[in-house]
This record gives C-alpha cells, sequence and structure tokens, in this order.
C-alpha cells in the first residue's frame, strides 16, 4: 500500500488488554510508526473526527481539518 489506511479500534480498555503494541514492536513483529496507523477510542465522534484528519492528510494529501 502507498498510503496509511486509517484504523479505528472500539474499545480502548478491551484493545489495550488483548493487542500488546508495544510488545509487537519490540519483537519486530511490526514497525513503531504502524502503532500510529491504529486510533483506539471509545467514543464515535473522535474516531469520525480522526478518520477526517488521516484521509485529508494521506488520501487528498491535504492538512486535516483542526477539530
Amino acid at each position: 500500500m502507498n498510503k496509511p489506511m486509517p484504523i479505528v479500534l472500539f474499545g480502548t480498555a478491551y484493545w489495550r488488554e488483548v493487542v500488546d503494541f508495544d510488545a509487537l514492536v519490540r519483537h519486530g513483529t511490526i514497525d513503531a510508526r504502524d502503532v500510529d496507523l491504529v486510533y483506539r477510542t471509545d467514543s464515535v465522534d473522535e474516531a469520525y473526527d480522526w478518520v477526517i484528519r488521516q484521509l485529508a492528510e494521506h488520501a487528498l494529501g491535504q492538512p486535516g481539518p483542526m477539530l
């Protein structure tokens, strides 16, 4: 893929417990930059704002709106 794909995981506490992204980085399973591709939240509004910013910056090549 040439451009990052925004990924939203709903249920912050759940995903913190189920997937240890720091351990994946330490073991070389993923790159440290990959952690920034995943947004964990409990809020639909926060998720929407984050996805819009990511798409504006990476898919459209424009700075995202300041929300």
